[in-house]
């Protein structure tokens, strides 16, 4: 089984290590483990980062500026989609969708 989970970051603090062990069960259990992010202290396999150092601080500055949560990186997460049809994943794990990482009306549209 094919097991995507998207979170703003893996690895580091409580979301990202849920993330991490979750993502180590799965291949232990000879699942296929995905991981989609915004940071990371350590490289992932199987992983998909959400944009770059620069579209984040733009993208975190539109947020504050217009109050528009989840309504950035509309590109990042376009690339995202893309991604998602070429690892066709059985399960989309979903953690923290808030904040300025990851477009929610594209992704909601996507996984409906």
């Amino acid at each position: 089984m094919k097991i995507l989970q998207i979170n703003a970051v893996y690895g580091t603090g409580s979301t990202g290590r849920i993330v991490a062990d979750i993502s180590d069960t799965i291949k232990r259990a000879g699942g296929e483990s995905f991981v989609a992010y915004q940071s990371t202290i350590e490289p992932v396999e199987n992983a998909f980062v959400m944009g770059n150092s620069f579209t984040r601080k733009v993208d975190a500055l539109r947020a504050r500026v217009f109050g528009l949560q989840a309504y950035g990186s509309k590109r990042a997460t376009k690339r995202l989609l893309r991604w998602m049809d070429e690892i066709k994943p059985d399960v989309v794990h979903l953690h923290n969708l808030h904040s300025h990482y990851i477009h929610l009306p594209l992704l909601c549209k996507y996984l409906a």
